[in-house]
């Protein structure tokens, strides 16, 4: 599955660079929406991720949008009150610190499946259906 491995939290930073994939802010700012790219680094930490986003400092809707090693999605809402969440496989986080990041910050537990066995379990959603309901995508789509 991925490069970075849950439990290698001690990885070369350089591991950014081994996963595909890519990190988006969209920000929607006085009617208008622009998309701006996130270093790769969004890709491997989720604190690096929310920190990109909170430093666009804007007025209107922000949010992110992570595809790792095209394997799975998150999507980022970071808010005063705290990020809302949302993982597209929460079995992404047996072989991704990111996703396991994600499951943490949830206050979920990694799923215990042996990953050998990954192949064939369905994968879950995990986190917050409706982050980006107020924005006219309803929790039935995301």
């Amino acid at each position: 599955m991925g490069a970075q491995r849950a439990g290698n939290k001690s990885a070369s930073s350089n591991q950014s660079e081994e996963l595909e994939g890519f990190g988006v802010a969209v920000v929607r700012e006085e009617g208008r929406w622009t998309v701006k790219a996130l270093t790769p680094d969004a890709l491997t930490s989720l604190s690096a991720a929310e920190t990109q986003l909170r430093e666009l400092r804007s007025s209107g809707a922000v949010f992110g949008l992570l595809d790792v090693d095209d394997e799975f999605f998150i999507v980022l809402r970071p808010a005063p009150s705290g990020t809302q969440l949302l993982i597209s496989d929460a079995t992404a986080a047996i072989d991704y610190d990111i996703a396991a990041d994600v499951l943490d910050a949830l206050h979920i537990e990694i799923p215990d499946i042996d990953p050998d066995d990954l192949d064939d379990v369905e994968p879950w959603e995990e986190g917050d259906l409706s982050v980006l309901a107020d924005l006219g995508l309803p929790a039935t789509v995301a």
